[in-house]
């Protein structure tokens, strides 16, 4: 009986493991196997639509950037544009021919003042705009500035 014992035990977890087996099977049917395949399927299926969003989104962000680049960049052109037309103007030539060479245009008469005279009228215009800059300050800020100094 020790030989119909071991074999009856044998035959026991043979079967309890087939049992398991078919269980997993069951468990692991055609219609579970195409449930987990369309669930995979919609999980790549999101991420993918979102990177390319996500793309898009930074496409339109440096399209803006670039646009805005350009607007700036054009602003730079038209500025460069007028400094050139200055250039090449006949008082852009007077100024430097005045200013640089000391040159006069004959109907100017030219007058020189000594160093004197010169440092006066400078110190009168900076006297003049100083009284300009007082009367522009409000009464309480001279109040202020009364009783601080």
């Amino acid at each position: 009986m020790n030989k119909n014992a071991s074999r009856q035990k044998v035959w026991n977890l043979f079967s309890e493991k087939r049992k398991r087996g078919l269980q997993l099977r069951e468990k692991f049917t055609v219609k579970s196997l195409f449930s987990f395949l369309l669930i995979v399927f919609f999980i790549w299926l999101s991420y993918s639509v979102g990177c390319s969003l996500w793309n898009t989104a930074q496409h339109q962000i440096r399209i803006v950037q670039e646009r805005n680049e350009k607007s700036d960049l054009q602003e730079e052109v038209e500025n460069y544009e007028k400094q050139v037309e200055y250039y090449e103007s006949d008082i852009f030539l007077e100024e430097l021919g005045r200013n640089k060479l000391g040159l006069v245009s004959p109907e100017e008469k030219i007058v020189v003042l000594p160093e004197e005279k010169l440092r006066e009228i400078e110190n009168l215009a900076r006297l003049e705009q100083g009284k300009k800059i007082e009367d522009n300050i409000t009464i309480w800020k001279r109040w202020f500035f009364f009783v601080v100094d």
